[in-house]
């Protein structure tokens, strides 16, 4: 019950998070459908440049969702199971953030990069 909680809130968060990635890039001028998983977003993603992509794909996209999307497991883990509350304390939270949204999505930005582009 508890895994099938977090993962129910946990995949609504994304979608909407990848949502506001888009917002955020049309906001630079780059123009990405706001619909997730559509065959035009992938299009517009092949047709991003190297720091383009790093930045929304790599350090947006999966960097900050996946600090977001863990903040919020523990949150709800800390709300609803009685687990630690050293998760949510500010040294571990700037701990996650360096790791998520700077070691996590840079490194997720250079292993994506022209991955459509291989074949």
């Amino acid at each position: 019950m508890k895994y099938a909680l977090e993962v129910a809130i946990a995949v609504p968060v994304i979608l909407v998070w990848l949502t506001v990635v888009s917002g955020i890039a049309r906001v630079f001028g780059i123009r990405i459908p706001l619909v997730p998983f559509s065959p035009e977003r992938k299009s517009a993603l092949q047709s991003l440049t190297f720091s383009q992509h790093l930045a929304l794909q790599g350090v947006l996209g999966f960097g900050c969702g996946m600090l977001i999307v863990t903040t919020l497991s523990n949150y709800v883990e800390l709300k609803y199971w009685h687990g630690p509350s050293s998760f949510l304390s500010p040294p571990q939270l700037i701990e996650s953030t360096f790791t998520w949204v700077f070691l996590a999505g840079v490194s997720f930005g250079l292993m994506t990069w022209g991955i459509d582009n291989r074949r």
